[in-house]
């Protein structure tokens, strides 16, 4: 026990600090409501300073993945990009409260389409919309009553926080000081119990509504849809109002909630959490003669109509707030876009981790046992989901949470659309790993998989040997027509570290992020079929001083620019450069076979988790589970892609500054590099634009590309490449490898205005994206076999010599305490006549344009300026909105 707290105040002290200190001033239930004598110095509230994604890091800088998300709210994630953009662009309108937003007409709008529910009323929160949602039973019914059933939760509204007594039906306040006169018209039944059934038929005469969680978050094992399918006829036989209590289970498990996986349809439905995005909202939606209930019902101007329902008392100060409005319809904009993917992909991530959780306990020979439904579980003991746990199971979550996994005082586990799988990997590795510890401190006897010590069994050898994806055969024979010691596709990053780093530990992490990803650890085999996993004498991170700026430039050039050896490798090397005493640069190379941006991004986040696991004297190794790279599925070229492809080829113009010196395979000069930021305001308008001009920044972005493209070099028709990363979905987004293809964009000129060549090059763009489920080479193939074009290799060459592309924010790295800040060394040589790549950093947007040296400097400049330009007219030609 005091090792966990030792671990617990190591990670965040001044979370404990915070809570000692300011105590007498805030009252804080949550953090003590099970409260134990044993835990007593763990019983404070991790206090949060910023968030992103399934991650939050706390006051100390301490980071967490976070299995709460807010109660169930962030199943989308934290802060997602397109909820902040919506609140954005609503704060900078109003935030009036009184006057009604047009925003929310349209939300209600989208909201109804999206659940299939007749009427909406947007309230703040759940307790608010149940009382709402009865007090429409009772006006409808004229009856009194209303049941719910035990383990049910409905708000902290007196009339809701009732339990069941001895007798059936009888019902007692939970706690001290609620109003035993409150409950006196309320009914708590057994769920999933057919003498429950028999209960409402018989009282059905005084039963306004029956109040039910289709799944309850305090007892998922519990999903009793033929039950719930009597009760539905029953109420409908009896006329009571049957309400789904969707707060948790809405808009997290499907789009239409346990309503649509049920396929069950109640009278009345409440709503919120994954509603809002991380704002306060809550709905009460369902039939329109019960919503009636609120306004009077629908009726028309300019005739004799006026309200004809009945209506009953119901408002609030705060309820319709507008950025909560805004909020709502950018998670619903989202949820419609993804559809039913995205729900299949998170659930089977839980789906996939419960179930190894389950496996776990059972060979461990342990008490515990996972209840799940969709993308929330509870563990349980003895079968029993009950608040108070036994000590080793309280003590399991607290050993969690000092490896960094949040888990609340509640004890339902969330996932979100942000976690990944090797999230799931590191949770399910953190529970093997603490339960051997409360196995060694005598905390718990384990048994099955486990040896003397209590270790679990070594899992499986990883396979040293598996196909490339299309993409790294595409790239393999594109380097075989290059010379030998081309270094075209290199991929370097540089993270320059202000401050201490500990190069022992940093030697360690990377060790554990190589293990964790074998594409780093491969070479490919003679013939470019297959990966093989290669243990190398090499060490894993290189470490070397610098006298001066000179020859830390230097030796940055000469590591980052070295040829790779796709046979013997390694294709993955590090560099630890110490400028000065507080200043280093950490400089990763690879080879773009198995380092794509996506792979960037990945080993930059594991590198800081895994770095702060080796400071904090746990090896990272020891966590981390393999995450085996597989070949994706070969699509197959049909006729009709074929057909597609040459109609859009056919004629295409030649590469705009011409062939150039690498149009033959020969290495060019040194390529230059010229770095604008374009200013945040035209950015933030360009985006707040989208939705009336009904498409993404990228395309605005592409589209002023094409234009400025036109104006620069004067040309009506030209090719413009896009990279589309071939990663299927969620579950594959931290492969580390070579997943991208290039799609060729035709664009001409001709359009009236901006808008009107924005609106085409969008729709051309759409159409492309949608012929590109099969790589270009195998594409240009298929052509070159029929005589559609000469030579698909050098066609290849000339539609991708022009290439655009519009990055995810790039991340914040940390080592530690030390915040690295990231820049792209030069490079000996160029993958592209023209590379024009925007990315989004915190404070602005910086381009990136590096292009080969026979690009005019010029003509550089030139389209820089007026890509701005096109920008601006799109913005000056679209009203915000």
């Amino acid at each position: 026990m005091d090792g966990i707290v030792r671990r617990v105040e190591g990670r965040s002290p001044r979370s404990k600090q915070l809570a000692g200190r300011y105590r007498k001033h805030l009252v804080e239930s949550r953090t003590w409501a099970n409260f134990r004598p044993e835990l007593k110095e763990l019983n404070f509230p991790i206090a949060v300073q910023r968030a992103r994604g399934a991650r939050f890091w706390d006051v100390d800088g301490a980071e967490y993945t976070d299995y709460c998300l807010g109660f169930g709210v962030h199943f989308l994630g934290h802060n997602p990009p397109y909820v902040e953009e919506a609140v954005a662009r609503q704060l900078g309108r109003s935030v009036s409260l009184g006057p009604q937003q047009e925003l929310t007409y349209q939300v209600a709008e989208q909201f109804c389409r999206v659940t299939g529910h007749d009427r909406v009323t947007f309230t703040n929160t759940g307790s608010e919309a149940v009382m709402g949602a009865v007090r429409l039973a009772r006006l409808a019914t004229g009856r009194p009553k209303v049941a719910y059933f035990e383990k049910s939760y409905h708000g902290i509204t007196d009339g809701m926080l009732g339990r069941g007594t001895g007798e059936f039906g009888g019902v007692d306040p939970i706690s001290p000081g609620l109003s035993g006169g409150s409950l006196a018209d309320v009914v708590v039944l057994p769920y999933d119990d057919p003498a429950s059934l028999e209960y409402l038929r018989a009282h059905a005469h005084e039963i306004a509504a029956v109040l039910v969680e289709p799944v309850q978050a305090r007892n998922p094992v519990t999903q009793p849809v033929a039950f719930l399918r009597r009760l539905r006829e029953l109420t409908e036989t009896t006329g009571t109002v049957l309400i789904f209590d969707e707060m948790i289970t809405g808009f997290r498990v499907g789009i239409r909630g346990a309503q649509g996986l049920f396929g069950i349809t109640p009278d009345l439905a409440t709503y919120g959490k994954v509603l809002g995005g991380g704002l306060g909202i809550s709905a009460i939606a369902g039939k329109q003669a019960l919503l009636d209930g609120l306004d009077g019902g629908d009726w028309a101007y300019g005739d004799d109509s006026a309200p004809y329902a009945e209506t009953t008392l119901f408002g609030g100060t705060f309820q319709k707030h507008p950025l909560s409005i805004a909020a709502a319809g950018a998670v619903l904009t989202h949820l419609e876009e993804h559809g039913e993917r995205l729900y299949q992909e998170v659930n089977d991530r839980s789906a996939g981790l419960t179930s190894a959780l389950s496996d776990l306990f059972r060979q461990r020979e342990l008490p515990y046992s996972v209840a799940t439904f969709g993308s929330l579980w509870r563990f349980q003991y003895g079968g029993l989901s009950n608040l108070y746990q036994p000590l080793p199971l309280e003590m399991l979550y607290h050993s969690l949470l000092a490896d960094g996994l949040y888990v609340w005082e509640g004890r339902t586990f969330f996932l979100s659309t942000e976690h990944t799988d090797g999230d799931a990997e590191r949770f399910l590795a953190a529970v093997d790993r603490n339960l051997d510890a409360l196995h060694e401190a005598q905390f718990l006897t384990l048994g099955g998989g486990a040896d003397r010590t209590g270790r679990a069994a070594a899992p499986a050898e990883p396979r040293a040997q598996w196909p490339m994806s299309a993409q790294q055969r595409e790239l393999w024979a594109l380097c075989r027509r290059t010379e030998p010691d081309s270094v075209a596709y290199n991929e370097a990053v540089v993270l320059e570290l202000h401050g201490p780093v500990d190069g022992a530990a940093l030697g360690t992490a990377l060790a554990a992020v190589r293990q964790r990803h074998p594409a780093l650890r491969a070479v490919c085999s003679p013939d470019g079929a297959q990966l093989r996993v290669v243990e190398t004498a090499d060490e894993v991170l290189r470490c070397a001083e610098a006298a001066d700026e000179d020859a830390a430039e230097a030796a940055v050039d000469a590591f980052v620019n070295a040829p790779f050896d796709f046979e013997s490798g390694p294709l993955f090397r590090c560099l630890l450069l110490r400028r000065a005493e507080d200043r280093s640069d950490l400089v990763i190379a690879a080879h773009h076979l198995v380092f794509d941006g996506m792979s960037v991004t990945t080993v930059l986040t594991d590198l800081g988790t895994a770095y702060a696991q080796a400071l904090d004297g746990v090896d990272p190794a020891a966590e981390v589970a393999v995450r085996q790279p597989a070949a994706l599925p070969t699509n197959p070229v049909s006729a009709d892609l074929v057909s597609y492809w040459r109609r859009r080829l056919a004629d295409s113009p030649a590469p705009l500054w011409g062939a150039g010196p690498a149009a033959d395979g020969t290495r060019t000069g040194r390529p230059a590099r010229r770095t604008f930021q374009l200013d945040q305001e035209v950015w933030d308008a360009v985006t707040a634009r989208c939705p009336a001009l009904r498409c993404t920044p990228f395309m605005v972005a592409f589209s002023a590309f094409t234009a400025a493209l036109h104006a620069t070099c004067g040309r009506d028709d030209l090719v413009v490449s896009v990279p589309v990363d071939q990663r299927p979905g969620e579950r594959e987004r931290d492969w580390v490898g070579h997943y991208v293809s290039y799609v060729p964009v035709r664009s001409t000129a001709g359009a009236a205005d901006a808008r009107a060549h924005h609106d085409r090059t969008s729709r051309l763009l759409t159409q492309d994206l949608g012929h590109a489920d099969v790589p270009l080479h195998t594409v240009l193939d298929a052509l070159e076999q029929e005589g559609a074009v000469p030579d698909a290799w050098r066609t290849r060459r000339e539609v991708t010599s022009v290439v655009f592309d519009l990055n995810p924010a790039v991340p914040t790295v940390k080592l530690g305490a030390v915040t690295g800040e990231l820049r792209l060394p030069e490079v000996a040589e160029a993958k592209f006549d023209l590379f024009f790549d925007v990315i989004p950093v915190e404070g602005g947007v910086l381009v990136d344009i590096m292009h080969r040296d026979h690009v005019p400097a010029g003509d550089v400049e030139r389209l820089w300026t007026q890509w701005c330009a096109a920008l601006r007219r799109i913005i000056e030609d679209t009203p915000a909105g």
